[in-house]
């Protein structure tokens, strides 16, 4: 079953085009989930219309080291691998408005770079801490592509910054831990919490105060 019709297929090989760099696609699957057959095959699709994209697909559990070496806790997981690295990672069958931000971190990952705000880059420049982004998003939510551009630009960008974009109802014991009730719901080092479609520059400032110690679970304005 193909996902991408004929002229979707002719829009993302246009995109594609403009994409300065190599990208590898890691994936993480597991056996028995309609979800990782579904990105899968969505994203054999996807890297069969670029000679600039290599994908890779690895078992969770079979390719364990890896997984170790990645940190993966969870498939589906997709790792974006370009120049700045493998920061940017998408878990969830990449449905819905999910597969357009994937997109666009594509052109970001190929680039190494991507462009931050200044009032965002004034709060983030001098972080010299580890800063893991997990933002919980449903692939029908209109708002959350805003918050999770911004997690993945950050991630680009920064050596010291990782966005996770989570699906939240793909993984019903994730959004539990993490008490997701609405999406977009960003927790930054599990201690800063941003709800809803933050500016870039809130949601920046929200990165500073995880590594300042302000406080576990505070709510970014």
């Amino acid at each position: 079953m193909a996902f991408l019709d004929a002229d979707l297929r002719g829009k993302v090989r246009e995109r594609l085009l403009d994409l300065a760099g190599p990208v590898r696609l890691v994936f993480f699957k597991e056996d028995g989930s309609d979800a990782c057959a579904r990105a899968e095959s969505l994203l054999r699709e996807v890297a069969a219309l670029s000679d600039k994209l290599e994908l890779e697909v690895l078992h969770r559990y079979l390719d364990d080291k890896v997984a170790a070496d990645y940190g993966i806790e969870a498939a589906p997981t997709l790792i974006l691998v370009g120049p700045a690295g493998g920061r940017v990672r998408m878990l969830g069958k990449l449905s819905g408005y999910e597969f357009a931000v994937m997109m666009a971190a594509l052109k970001d990952t190929a680039s190494g770079t991507a462009e931050v705000g200044e009032p965002a880059r004034e709060k983030l420049d001098w972080v010299a801490q580890p800063v893991r982004i997990r933002v919980f998003v449903d692939p029908t939510c209109v708002h959350c592509p805003k918050v999770a551009r911004a997690a993945q630009r950050f991630a680009v960008r920064y050596p010291l910054v990782t966005a996770e974009i989570i699906d939240a109802s793909g993984f019903p014991v994730l959004a539990e831990q993490y008490e997701v009730d609405q999406v977009p719901k960003t927790v930054i080092n599990d201690r800063v919490l941003v709800l809803g479609a933050a500016p870039e520059a809130a949601l920046a400032q929200a990165v500073a105060l995880s590594v300042q110690g302000e406080g576990p679970g505070r709510p970014s304005p």
